[in-house]
């Protein structure tokens, strides 16, 4: 791991190091550090990187040869390029193709650098596709999250007691009880394992619509020993709520 590691601070110092020279030494290359588009990426990856390097990357598969440099080379992209508008125009044409994260914008030039090394299409729009299907998942779910979320808002009242359901990670042995995100919001209660609240609803905040919050009053827990998103609660003490991704059962006295 420390030499991968190493090997990682390597190729960005490399990066780095040929940013500043080229700037200072070349006025023509100097207006073109900052890429305008996908080309010019892929030309100054071309040139700053050792032919060493560009052949090691071009051998591998695309999958490995993209994975490998994700975290080094890409992660110096997204600060360098694709984080706090400092390449707006490049920003400007991942944005005119439907892309918006720094990560697939990363992603999308690593791959087609490793296509251009193997004189492959890049076939751009065909790398667009499975990452405006994911993101439009992400938008139909938060907005199903929403609407469930100002559903259960109106339909308890304060004052109420009712039931929460949460899933419990149990990674280091430690019990923490948290909610599913988009996309993956689909789960099902285990009594064994996961967290069952019995609350009364204290307070109801509803924040533009979309932060939409009840304060619970914790009356019992079915496994006292877990944490809330990394919280200690004991019984009797109040907690914030948002309502969004959260499981929420009228209480029924059995």
């Amino acid at each position: 791991m420390k030499k991968v590691a190493l090997k990682y601070l390597v190729l960005i110092g490399i990066l780095s190091i040929g940013l500043i020279m080229q700037s200072q030494t070349d006025g023509k290359v100097q207006q073109t550090q900052i890429p305008r588009n996908l080309n010019e990426a892929l030309m100054y990856l071309n040139r700053v990187l050792s032919t060493k390097e560009k052949n090691t990357f071009k051998n591998k598969s695309e999958n490995d040869a993209t994975a490998d440099l994700f975290y080094s080379t890409g992660l110096w992209m997204r600060n360098t390029w694709l984080r706090g508008n400092r390449a707006p125009d490049l920003i400007k044409y991942f944005n005119s193709i439907g892309i918006y994260n720094p990560e697939d914008m990363s992603a999308i030039i690593l791959v087609s650098f490793h296509r251009q090394l193997n004189n492959k299409p890049l076939a751009v729009e065909n790398q667009v596709k499975p990452y405006l299907a994911y993101w439009k998942s992400i938008s139909e779910c938060d907005a199903k999250a929403n609407q469930i979320a100002k559903v259960n808002f109106h339909k308890f009242k304060t004052g109420e007691p009712i039931v929460i359901l949460m899933y419990v990670d149990t990674v280091q042995n430690e019990r923490n009880a948290v909610t599913f995100e988009c996309p993956n919001t689909d789960w099902r209660f285990d009594p064994k394992k996961d967290l069952l609240i019995n609350g009364t609803i204290i307070k109801k905040d509803f924040r533009n619509g979309e932060n939409i919050l009840f304060t619970i009053r914790i009356n019992k827990m079915n496994y006292p020993n877990t944490t809330i998103f990394m919280d200690t609660i004991k019984i009797g003490s109040q907690k914030d709520f948002s309502l969004k991704h959260l499981t929420i059962k009228p209480f029924r006295k059995t």
